[in-house]
């Protein structure tokens, strides 16, 4: 099943405001994901305690890894491995092309709110107004309108 792109943040802050306003707007908690960047130093400490949504590091490159790499991997949260943001997001099931919009616009996010379920927002939702010009999920009609 394809995992679309909904938001992206920079802090817990704001992730945690935008599952709100995207549970109003129709989404259910077990639908959203929290990917955090592997590369980030971010702790998840606020979004566990302020949100009910599955909470995951972004993943490594399997194949890629050394054996010291995965042999740490089993005892550490971090490993050596340096991955971008992009290949963490296309290894758990993000589009290339998804990935791409969140990755190359100059922005440096920590976290990536992710669904398997879209829904179709209006742009009267405040959901529709965290990520408007970079949301790929939003038909380009209603991008134009705001």
């Amino acid at each position: 099943m394809a995992k679309h792109i909904i938001g992206a943040y920079k802090s817990e802050e704001e992730a945690i405001q935008a599952i709100s306003e995207f549970k109003l707007a129709g989404y259910k908690t077990d639908d959203l994901t929290i990917l955090i960047n592997r590369n980030s130093k971010m702790k998840n400490n606020n979004l566990e305690s302020y949100t009910d949504v599955n909470i995951e590091k972004g993943p490594y490159i399997e194949e890629d890894a050394s054996f010291w790499d995965k042999i740490k991997k089993l005892y550490t949260d971090e490993g050596s491995m340096n991955i971008s943001h992009h290949e963490q997001l296309v290894n758990y099931g993000v589009s290339k092309e998804d990935a791409e919009k969140y990755t190359t616009n100059g922005e440096n996010y920590n976290l990536y709110l992710i669904t398997d379920n879209l829904l179709d927002l209006s742009p009267n939702d405040s959901a529709f107004h965290h990520n408007p010009k970079l949301s790929t999920n939003l038909d380009d009609n209603m991008k134009k309108s705001l």
